[in-house]
């Protein structure tokens, strides 16, 4: 049998090359020299649940104020929580780690003296969307992947916006959600808090998950 080439080289060649490509932007991604070495090509997740959240978040390369969206500069303090990238909350417990994964100096990105590249947002954010998805998935059982899959992935904003801690106190959402009573899921969460907290993103979550109804 003849192997197939790709342009001259051995297809297994060509697919070693392929993967070292930045899976965001299509091209090769760059890191400064002073920076330490860290591997920058991950399988990413649902490019709907990707576009939602950077919809809901935002993306940012510096650190803002989570409570205004303005930027902080070094010696200015926030009304709310210093933020950065997707909704990275720079004042969590594990965010010194998380920050330091990526090769930064935490201070440094927290007090805004460093921005982060691309490829580190992509990264923060794929890590708090796995911790997501499976926080929604403890919170409703042994059910959660046999839902649909726009009802994964409301479950999984949520989770993303408010911490399993947050989520698990939706008690009448889960036993709604594991009945298939998508009407009254979106009553619930309707009748909450973090709706009239949450403005357009409550609202278009709510939305989604009615429409799974009959």
């Amino acid at each position: 049998m003849t192997r197939k080439t790709l342009g001259g080289i051995g297809l297994a060649t060509a697919m070693l090359l392929l993967s070292s490509v930045d899976l965001f932007s299509g091209e090769q991604p760059t890191q400064p020299s002073n920076e330490k070495t860290i591997s920058k090509v991950y399988i990413p997740p649902e490019e709907d649940l990707v576009k939602t959240l950077t919809m809901d978040e935002g993306r940012r390369n510096w650190v803002y104020d989570d409570a205004t969206g303005k930027r902080l500069y070094p010696g200015q303090q926030p009304k709310g929580k210093r933020t950065i990238g997707v909704g990275f909350n720079l004042e969590r417990a594990e965010a010194k780690q998380k920050i330091e994964e990526i090769g930064l100096n935490y201070a440094d990105v927290k007090y805004g003296k460093k921005e982060i590249a691309d490829w580190q947002i992509d990264k923060l954010r794929n890590d708090d969307i796995a911790t997501a998805k499976k926080d929604a998935r403890n919170y409703i059982g042994e059910r959660f992947d046999s839902l649909p899959k726009g009802v994964q992935d409301i479950l999984t904003n949520m989770a993303f916006n408010m911490g399993y801690g947050g989520l698990s106190g939706f008690t009448k959402l889960r036993e709604a959600v594991n009945r298939g009573d998508y009407n009254r899921a979106a009553q619930e969460m309707e009748n909450s808090k973090w709706y009239s907290q949450t403005g357009d993103r409550s609202k278009r979550l709510v939305k989604k998950m009615r429409s799974y109804a009959p």
